[in-house]
């Protein structure tokens, strides 16, 4: 190599060197920011029993849950948009409020915490973190993985069961059935199972008696913008049952409902919302 070429190269490599370390640095800074996010939430709101929800609402007044799922590292706070945010802020936001690509997984607007359907979105982040492990549902294998999911808002903590993972359209309808009443519940569940691509064992049991449901959604294939969604199904009994059979004190999930999202929850939605507007 000619003495020219070879200094330009001493010159060239070093400063490549260092442009590849700072994309690299790039790439990975919004996965690394989501996960500090999380962690700082985690150790001021998690300890030996029940997240503290009071002191996860003192850290986001937007957190209206906790979500553990076992087998998965999902461990996050779930936030739902309130006054003039779009219903998928959180898509494009970190947990305390700064632009992130990764967002925070969040719980459609249309829902209340606590209420007969809880469907929530993520992002499939495909370097492992976040709805990922959501995403793999899509096949036996990874359905097999997912256990409970630990859901805790101020009321209180719900376990709910996994059933079946459905791949479908971000168009899809049925899922979107916010006003639905608990023993409305198996019937829904019924409806979802015709799109089942993996299933737990038993699952027709725990879905007979049913009286709520949890829906875990993120983009089947990791590409932002994608059409087709992930959706993992879990149930847990309704209220009565749990107590019971008791007759449950106080409004029901429906009927706490604040003023604004009354609308929305008194009938079944009509289908033509997306799912997660884009969440992948």
């Amino acid at each position: 190599m000619p003495e020219p070429a070879r200094r330009a190269a001493r010159i060239l490599l070093p400063i490549i060197a260092v442009a590849m370390i700072a994309a690299a640095a790039l790439l990975i800074w919004p996965e690394l920011n989501a996960e500090m996010n999380f962690e700082r939430a985690r150790d001021a709101v998690t300890g030996e029993g029940a997240p503290d929800m009071g002191a996860a609402m003192d850290l986001n007044p937007d957190t209206v849950a906790w979500l553990s799922v076992e087998g998965t590292p999902i461990d996050h706070p779930i936030v739902q948009s309130h006054g003039n945010r779009h219903r998928d802020w959180y898509l494009r936001h970190a947990y305390d409020g700064s632009a992130s690509v990764m967002g925070t997984p969040y719980l459609d607007a249309r829902a209340t915490p606590g209420g007969t359907i809880e469907l929530v979105y993520a992002h499939n982040d495909r370097t492992g973190g976040l709805f990922h492990s959501i995403a793999n549902a899509d096949r036996q294998k990874g359905l097999d993985r997912i256990g409970r999911a630990i859901w805790t808002t101020k009321e209180g903590t719900t376990e709910f069961r996994p059933l079946f993972s459905i791949r479908v359209d971000k168009t899809y309808g049925p899922i979107q059935g916010f006003g639905l009443d608990e023993d409305e519940v198996p019937s829904l569940i019924d409806e979802l199972s015709e799109n089942a691509v993996a299933t737990v064992s038993g699952w027709e049991e725990e879905a007979s008696r049913a009286g709520r449901l949890l829906a875990l959604s993120t983009c089947a294939n990791g590409t932002f913008g994608g059409n087709e969604r992930v959706i993992c199904i879990f149930s847990a009994p309704g209220r009565n049952e749990a107590k019971g059979g008791a007759e449950e004190e106080g409004p029901s999930g429906t009927e706490a409902a604040s003023e604004d999202q009354q609308v929305d929850l008194g009938a079944r939605m009509p289908y033509t919302a997306r799912l997660g507007l884009g969440a992948t």
